[in-house]
This record gives C-alpha cells, sequence and structure tokens, in this order.
C-alpha cells in the first residue's frame, strides 16, 4: 500500500492494460500475486524448462519440508479424493492435478513415476523429460503421481517440530 515514490518506482513506465483515458489499472491479479504463481512451484522444487518437469532444490527451503510423515487428502483428475502418505522431510504440490512429492536425499537423484494403470517407472536424475511432462500438462491421467528425489545439502537429520499447514 505503499505509493511509487515510497517504492522508488517510476510511475510513468508503461503497462499494458493503460487505457489512454486513464491511469495504469491491472485487471485481475496484481503484479505480486501473478510473480508468485510464477516463481512459488520453483520454490518448491519444480520447474518447467523445454517442456519437460524438472525438479531442483536451488530455491528450496528445508523450512519448506514436513518434519513428520502425515496423511495428505486430495482431489485427483478423476475427481476422487486421494490419500497419499507424504514422509519427512518432503512436500506435497500439484501439477495439473498430478500430485507431486519432492523429497531430499543424500543418496543419487531420480524421479519416480507411478501410472493409472499400476506400473512404475523409476527415472536416474532430475527430469521427467518432455514425454512424460506432456501427459502431465495435458492432464491425461495416466500418471497418478510422480516422487522426485532431489539432492539436499541440508537434510535434517533429526525430525523435532510438526509444521503447520
Amino acid at each position: 500500500n505503499k505509493t511509487p515514490t515510497e517504492h522508488g518506482a517510476i510511475p510513468i513506465d508503461p503497462y499494458s492494460h493503460t487505457p489512454a483515458h486513464a491511469g495504469a489499472q491491472q485487471p485481475g491479479m496484481t503484479g505480486l500475486v501473478k510473480e508468485e504463481l510464477l516463481i512459488r512451484r520453483a520454490e518448491l522444487g519444480v520447474i518447467a524448462r523445454d517442456g519437460a518437469l524438472e525438479f531442483d532444490s536451488t530455491f528450496l527451503s528445508t523450512t519448506e519440508m514436513l518434519s513428520n510423515p502425515r496423511s495428505w487428502d486430495l482431489m485427483d483428475i478423476s475427481l476422487a479424493t486421494r490419500e497419499i502418505r507424504l514422509p519427512a522431510v518432503s512436500l506435497g504440490l500439484t501439477v495439473c492435478q498430478v500430485p507431486i512429492v519432492v523429497s531430499l536425499t543424500e543418496g543419487p537423484t531420480h524421479v519416480e513415476v507411478e501410472f493409472a494403470l499400476g506400473r512404475a517407472l523409476t527415472i536416474a536424475g532430475t527430469s521427467l523429460g518432455p514425454d512424460l511432462s506432456r501427459k502431465v500438462f495435458d492432464r491425461t491421467g495416466e500418471i497418478t503421481r510422480v516422487r522426485a528425489f532431489i539432492p539436499g545439502s541440508e537434510v535434517p537429520s533429526a525430525v523435532t517440530e510438526q509444521p503447520s499447514l
């Protein structure tokens, strides 16, 4: 709620939603909300690069991770309610309604993909790849869960408190 002067901004910058007859207007989301939507997934360890979901701990803080195992209730693509068990030192989020569980590991990085027909696939590294990512983006229902084990230089050795969700 600060003025452009207080922020040090220059209020003459053009904005795509600035009509000639009025000052700057932002229909819908403000810039801060847009920025949060764009960066939040990276803060949770998930980025999209060249059409593929990748998992990266660069912006991930261990304060985001669960300190104890926890149940996660969610609605999947078929609108069915599911319960997923999240282990300690992990977090859960969805991408296009596909549950993603991100865990820090001191071991080898890999991605586990669970399919609707019961099949599972383990991929070395931190990328889902463009073909499998397309199935997530297109909401085909073929992929029912993705578990990513990414490097964590700060993997907590002891779990002491339960974070609030």
